[in-house]
């Protein structure tokens, strides 16, 4: 990727942020294999600081963390990916203006929503992750060839299968066997299974065998507790991005019913759609084919990556019913002839009117993109 220009950095919303994208493991860059963090012969002793003042009977406790301990919640501390600001915001504001019903109806997701991951037992994130990974060609070849409200699922749903052992047994447990006060619930379990028991005859992996499962070159291996949280990320940034792909794509097909349009048209529609992540490594339209070369899309700093992204999505918005007029006025090309509030202002609308126009049209919250997450530095 060629060196951040001025443009890029006054459009930044934070300038000083590029200094950690100029390092050669940056994921602006590229994504690292592996991550600098300081040996643990270096860490500094902790002696106690001398008594200067007869009111203070104890000596102050310095700080002896590392970023090398387990216990620390630094760098090794896991974290989901992070909200893009505008996105995050206007899904605020659509609970300010009480677009959503309380309480929210229970959703179903054709992806795991990435916020079941956050648990405290390592371990069992990695479980689910493999689990993920194991079941994730057949998950897509499977969502390819249904309509994705058919073939979604409950966040139960997703956690019952991703937090399954083979300790547990088989993925297809008969439902007759369940009595008592849980029946239903188990055999609701037990039919949810049955999907992934049709995509996975042979049932899941043994938790040792986490090792053997990748995310384009980004192994789960635990003994590089710092490459393994990068790896968990990303896997987790992809599910978000697939989730908001194919939100955007339903909620573009919701309008497009209304439209007294040929299917031809509806296509030539469609496949505009498709030019918002066209910077992304994508096979069939929607699915990552390779890891990103850099920080790519709608939620990217870099503005020869956003500009376009936001450009395709915006000539899809004002097509749809109530567009504020500001939508209506194209960016121009190149990126940066552009003008820095004008983009900001229009990133703002994009966001803003999609995540309205969603929560009217479906009743539920949608699925935003994340920021492809930098990995972990310590210098």
């Amino acid at each position: 990727m060629d060196a951040i220009d001025e443009n890029d950095a006054r459009f930044a919303m934070d300038s000083s942020a590029y200094a950690i994208q100029t390092l050669p493991n940056s994921s602006r860059n590229s994504i690292p294999t592996a991550l600098v963090l300081p040996s643990p012969h270096e860490r500094p002793e902790c002696e106690p600081a001398a008594r200067t003042h007869r009111y203070q009977p104890y000596p102050k406790r310095q700080d002896c963390s590392s970023s090398t301990t387990r216990d620390d919640a630094g760098p090794l501390e896991f974290q989901l990916p992070e909200n893009v600001p505008e996105w995050s915001a206007a899904l605020a504001q659509c609970h300010t203006l009480r677009l959503l019903p309380t309480p929210a109806p229970g959703r179903l997701y054709l992806f795991p929503p990435t916020h079941i991951f956050l648990v405290n037992d390592r371990m069992k994130r990695v479980r689910m992750i493999m689990n993920w990974l194991h079941v994730r060609p057949a998950w897509l070849a499977r969502v390819q060839g249904m309509d994705s409200d058919e073939a979604s699922i409950s966040v139960q749903g997703w956690r019952d299968y991703l937090t399954h052992s083979p300790e547990r047994g088989p993925l297809n447990r008969p439902t007759t066997t369940f009595t008592g006060r849980k029946a239903q619930k188990k055999a609701k379990s037990a039919n949810t299974l049955l999907i992934f028991h049709e995509l996975l005859p042979d049932g899941v992996p043994p938790l040792a065998h986490f090792r053997d499962y990748a995310w384009f070159g980004h192994t789960l291996d635990h003994d590089e507790p710092e490459e393994q949280l990068v790896s968990q990320r990303l896997v987790l940034w992809e599910l978000d991005e697939l989730a908001f792909r194919y939100d955007f794509v339903r909620l573009n097909r919701h309008f497009s019913k209304d439209l007294t349009i040929s299917p031809e048209q509806q296509l030539v529609r469609e496949a505009m759609v498709f030019h918002i992540w066209s910077a992304f490594p994508t096979r069939d339209k929607m699915f990552l084919d390779s890891k990103p070369p850099g920080d790519c899309g709608l939620g990217s700093l870099i503005w020869r990556y956003s500009i376009p992204a936001l450009e395709a999505a915006r000539q899809i918005l004002c097509q749809w019913p109530n567009a504020p007029r500001e939508l209506g006025s194209p960016l121009v090309h190149p990126p940066e002839a552009n003008n820095l509030l004008v983009v900001r202002h229009m990133q703002q609308k994009v966001a803003q009117f999609y995540c309205q126009t969603y929560c009217k049209a479906f009743q539920t919250a949608p699925i935003l993109p994340s920021q492809l997450p930098l990995p972990f530095i310590s210098i």
